[in-house]
């Protein structure tokens, strides 16, 4: 399963959202739209609240540079 979302953060960059896996081999999460991407892996499947919410430091653009480049 795949869905890919988008959501302007507060300085008004476009921030995009990306969901891909299923319930046999779990889910990760992807959020862009800084210099950097954010990852997250868990085996149960969340919402789009939920990836938000666990993404909010990067979309207010308050995390430190971590993650994938």
């Amino acid at each position: 399963m795949m869905d890919v979302w988008t959501k302007k953060g507060p300085d008004g960059r476009t921030i995009t959202f990306k969901k891909e896996g299923s319930e046999d081999v779990g889910f990760m999460y992807f959020v862009q739209g800084r210099t950097i991407t954010e990852t997250w892996t868990t085996q149960e499947e969340q919402t789009r609240e939920q990836v938000e919410e666990h993404f909010t430091d990067y979309v207010n653009g308050s995390k430190p540079a971590t993650g994938i480049v």
